[in-house]
């Protein structure tokens, strides 16, 4: 009976977020009229941000007040990427026709569920937080220069500059880590050398 009642909360309970999510495309759908095929990605992504409040701030320990601070993670995590999806990914598509959205969506989903599976499956922390510093620095900078109007019947190509902007960013951070991880590992085997002697 312990064992009817315990699949009975599992259920209930993987059954409620089923109708969360699917809610959740139902709003989307009816206020933009797009299939955010990202959506199951965003609710991932507040999972994972509960998992890494919890990893940095309590990690080993377990206590019932603990709970609020992961769910108010989860929401920051969520909406933050929620709110970098729209404006980086949907907003300079908002007057382009309806398959270009879709595509879209389509690989944001693939790029949030390979950036969960790179970062958990390998957690080079300050990698991933140096490259998230530099795509919201690249951004704002991006954001700020282009100030030229550039239209495009399809899309706005001064939106678009914010995103290069953190791309070049990112490229850039990456190319530091390297160069220093390099120097790193050169100077540890010199380091090994000398003391081998």
């Amino acid at each position: 009976m312990d064992q009817f009642f315990q699949q009975l909360v599992n259920g209930l309970t993987l059954g409620s977020l089923y109708a969360l999510i699917a809610v959740g495309y139902t709003v989307v759908y009816g206020i933009v009229q797009l299939i955010n095929f990202a959506h199951g990605e965003v609710f991932m992504i507040g999972a994972f941000g509960a998992l890494t409040t919890y990893l940095l701030f309590f990690d080993g320990k377990t206590s019932l007040w603990i709970l609020p601070i992961m769910i108010i993670g989860a929401i920051l995590a969520s909406v933050g990427t929620a709110v970098a999806m729209e404006r980086v990914a949907y907003r300079p598509l908002r007057n382009a026709p309806r398959l270009a959205p879709l595509i879209t969506a389509i690989g944001i989903s693939v790029f949030l569920q390979e950036f969960v599976r790179l970062f958990y499956e390998r957690p080079g922390w300050t990698l991933f937080a140096f490259a998230g510093m530099a795509l919201g620095v690249g951004y704002y900078v991006g954001a700020r220069v282009a100030k030229a109007e550039l239209n495009h019947p399809v899309s706005k190509w001064y939106d678009r500059a914010a995103l290069i902007g953190a791309v070049v960013g990112a490229v850039a951070v990456w190319v530091v880590v390297r160069q220093v991880d390099s120097d790193l590992t050169a100077v540890a085997g010199d380091f090994t050398a000398t003391t081998a002697r």
